[in-house]
């Protein structure tokens, strides 16, 4: 499957954001994630702080009832 840098990108359980940070610095820049743990996001942020300052990567914390 090629997506083109242009496309968007969802990742469903996105962890900390590795992923997500390899397709950013390879050109893909209209990325979301999708994440449970408050652990993970807070790592995430953490890890990668200028992408969520910037609003360069969005992720949403889903939680499960």
């Amino acid at each position: 499957m090629h997506i083109p840098q242009n496309g968007k990108i969802l990742e469903i359980g996105c962890n900390v954001g590795r992923n997500l940070n390899h397709l950013y610095e390879n050109g893909f820049k209209q990325l979301t994630g999708i994440e449970i743990s408050e652990n993970a996001i807070n790592a995430l942020k953490r890890m990668y702080p200028l992408y969520i300052r910037t609003q360069k990567l969005f992720i949403h914390q889903l939680k499960i009832q």
